[in-house]
């Protein structure tokens, strides 16, 4: 038998299901061996370490347009994928886009073109449908033949018809919609009425969107998908108004899929009035909710009602920002998140026990929430989001005791700044492989651009 290309020892394997410590064997990008293994051409020694499988981003935006002759985002399919290696990210789900007069074909063309040189990391895409006619909606079947199951809606920004007329062309292929749930009526209510008293600036942003809208229409979402038969995923939920809708229709027997933002999980809405903080940087979409709700998101993570994690990594410079410094309105909403949401996750809901699960379950538990729940989802598992025979050998050899603080000016996004800096943090990635290859190592990238590869994903399992 010929050598292993790479043999990882000593390492504490660390899946959704389990905790052991095994040696991994790994030949032609997947791992054909665990626990014993023979020689290998490259011996990596993970004595300490934890070895994760890779995070499965399924929501980043990279080298966005939001439309066809506006800026892009800060990152690109380089800078982004840098950064999500070295913080130990090995498959994102970008979301590509359809512009006006063109196919949801179209879109996926584009933004395959965008990363296909630059993309150090494995890659797939969500089409967001801006057009709802019927020769739109026909192209759904042939998407999802294609690998690409997923649709995005945007609540605030098309009608309840509209939104109905998508749940059902995707229910009928097969497919998945995802929502992103706020209710338009509620934001322009609100609008109207900051405006009215003079609260223009960016710091009112969070009272522009408040969680009432967003509780309603992830209701909506949820009913019209029992309605329509199809399979829907709540994007960034953001607090508690919203996940108690969620666990009433999942007690009526609904069965969304929920995905929460780093953000909501640690950081709070008095961030934007703190001394030395710029609203504009954490001007995400949704805002961040008052400090109580983190409790009970993280509550909703460790009991299931919250399936998985979605960095929704979408970089503005702030320059690009302070279009919306005196008009919350105009603010380009997202905020960067890829390379630190591993660390900061760990270290909030494991190494501080922010999951509050008893029997050392907090690890498998957000192993699954970051890897496996949104590979299973997202028709790429068992391919990807956990460590098995067969597997992609997408890895992360995590220091689980190693203290950092969070600094912008160490990491690779180009927004030039980080929501999370200054944050002290215990447990960090040290290094990253993608099928079998070591692409980052503390903080550093070793691999070439252009190495990821284009992810054709199957239809999303239907839930019991």
């Amino acid at each position: 038998m010929p050598p292993l290309d790479l043999a990882i020892h000593g390492g504490t394997i660390v899946t959704a299901t389990e905790t052991r410590r095994a040696d991994l064997g790994i030949a032609d990008g997947k791992i054909v061996a665990i626990g014993e293994v023979g020689e290998a051409l490259v011996e990596e020694d993970a004595t300490g370490l934890l070895v994760l499988p890779g995070v499965v981003d399924p929501h980043t935006h990279l080298e966005a347009q939001f439309r066809a002759d506006g800026p892009y985002t800060a990152d690109d399919f380089l800078s982004g994928t840098e950064a999500a290696a070295c913080g130990g990210v090995t498959t994102i789900i970008d979301y590509a886009r359809q512009f006006p007069g063109a196919m949801l074909s179209d879109g996926i063309r584009e933004w395959t073109a965008r990363a296909a040189d630059k993309a150090l990391i494995d890659y797939s895409f969500h089409i967001v449908v801006t057009d709802f006619s019927d020769a739109t909606l026909a192209e759904v079947p042939a998407l999802l033949a294609d690998g690409f199951p997923s649709v995005k809606a945007f609540m605030m920004r098309i009608s309840d018809a509209d939104l109905l007329k998508l749940m059902r062309a995707s229910a009928d292929a097969g497919g998945l919609v995802m929502a992103h749930a706020e209710n338009a009526a509620v934001l322009d209510h609100q609008k109207e009425i900051l405006f009215a008293e003079g609260k223009r600036a960016a710091r009112w942003y969070v009272d522009s969107r408040p969680e009432i809208g967003e509780a309603d229409a992830t209701a909506r979402a949820i009913a019209y998908a029992d309605l329509t038969g199809a399979t829907v995923c709540v994007v960034h939920l953001s607090c508690d108004a919203a996940l108690q809708r969620v666990r009433e229709a999942k007690a009526r027997g609904s069965r969304p899929w929920i995905e929460v933002r780093p953000c909501y999980l640690l950081l709070d809405a008095d961030r934007y009035t703190a001394e030395g903080v710029d609203p504009l940087t954490l001007s995400g979409c949704p805002p961040l909710r008052q400090a109580w709700n983190l409790d009970k998101l993280w509550a909703g993570l460790a009991d299931g009602a919250i399936d998985m994690v979605g960095s929704d990594h979408c970089a503005w410079t702030l320059r690009e920002k302070s279009v919306g410094a005196d008009d919350f309105s105009q603010i380009p909403h997202g905020i960067p998140a890829l390379e630190t949401q591993l660390p900061t996750l760990w270290s909030v809901g494991v190494s501080h026990n922010g999951l509050a699960m008893e029997d050392g379950r907090s690890a498998n538990r957000l192993v699954e929430a970051m890897s496996t729940a949104p590979a299973k989802l997202h028709g790429l598992y068992p391919r990807k989001g956990t460590i098995a025979i067969g597997s992609d050998a997408d890895l992360v050899l995590f220091d689980d005791n190693r203290r950092e603080t969070v600094r912008q000016a160490t990491l690779h996004s180009r927004a030039g700044y980080e929501p999370c800096e200054g944050m002290e943090v215990v447990g960090w990635p040290v290094a990253t492989f993608s099928r079998g290859e070591l692409i980052a190592r503390d903080g550093g990238i070793v691999a070439r651009p252009g190495r990821g590869q284009l992810l054709r994903r199957q239809p999303p399992p239907r839930r019991a």
